[in-house]
């Protein structure tokens, strides 16, 4: 499963000849895997923070966090995603996972997250959505990699390979959508 995810500096040494880089792969990444295994997480929200989920329809699990990034596992129900909360605010990525969708009825397709780490922190993190085809009883992965570098949650993309997934995420700085964002203290949360 998830154990084919981890990181070593070696897995992106080839990637970086490739002429379409023009950001250098990070050398010397590591790889932390963490759980959003219900029975890891906890539903015992402040009440701001489940006031801000119901209020949306939504329900969420606060997961085990990592270097002060702290992710949420979100769900409608017919839907989940990753919500993640650094210092005063918190990023969705529901608009990428549910609207701009790899199928219909995406779901988080995994227990774990995968964060990349360098010496300054986490500059990464990967999670797997599973959803079905169009017209088709069939399931599609797609790997969604968020970029956490400078404090703030950019969108890098999605790919149909953990190794696609693995090098995308070596070069956060080369994702520049930031993920929709609010404060906590707006008193939405």
């Amino acid at each position: 499963m998830f154990a084919a995810w981890l990181v070593t500096s070696d897995a992106f040494s080839h990637a970086s000849d490739s002429p379409l880089l023009k950001v250098p792969i990070r050398s010397r990444l590591t790889s932390r895997i963490t759980t959003i295994k219900e029975a890891s997480c906890t539903q015992n929200l402040p009440k701001g923070v489940s006031a801000h989920f119901a209020a949306a329809g939504t329900s969420a699990l606060k997961c085990p966090s990592l270097a002060g990034w702290q992710p949420y596992l979100v769900s409608t129900d017919e839907r989940s995603w990753i919500d993640l909360v650094f210092g005063s605010y918190h990023w969705s990525t529901e608009r990428k996972v549910v609207y701009e969708s790899i199928g219909e009825f995406p779901n988080v397709g995994s227990d774990q997250l995968i964060w990349l780490k360098d010496g300054s922190g986490a500059v990464s993190v990967i999670f797997k959505i599973t959803a079905q085809v169009p017209a088709s009883t069939d399931h599609v992965d797609g790997y969604y990699v968020v970029s956490l570098i400078g404090d703030v949650a950019r969108f890098c993309g999605t790919t149909g390979t953990i190794q696609e997934a693995n090098t995308l995420a070596a070069i956060p700085e080369r994702c520049v959508e930031e993920l929709p964002r609010q404060s906590i203290f707006s008193g939405k949360w």
